[in-house]
């Protein structure tokens, strides 16, 4: 993800949301779930909220809840689904 030298200026960038993945990567990829694992302690250390790009192209309604469940049930986050202002999904962990 980022090298440790970066994540200090990461962090005092005073960024609030990181999302991941982005643009047409993330409409054809899966995510998995070692991914996500970095993607959230990454959010976690710079203190930032997580946003998840939930795949709509070719993707599957049990994708986006297996990605749920991974988050919610197995790493006890809170993340919750939702439209993006350009009726994208996400899920979101705060």
């Amino acid at each position: 993800m980022v090298r440790g030298c970066m994540l200090d200026a990461a962090h005092d960038s005073g960024v609030t949301i990181v999302r991941f993945p982005a643009g047409s990567w993330g409409d054809h990829n899966d995510v998995k779930t070692y991914q996500i694992d970095q993607f959230m302690a990454f959010a976690q250390k710079v203190g930032a909220t997580a946003i998840f790009h939930v795949r709509l192209l070719d993707g599957t309604p049990e994708q986006s809840a297996e990605m749920v469940c991974y988050t919610n049930i197995e790493k006890k986050s809170n993340v919750h689904i939702g439209p993006s202002e350009t009726n994208q999904l996400y899920l979101m962990m705060n």
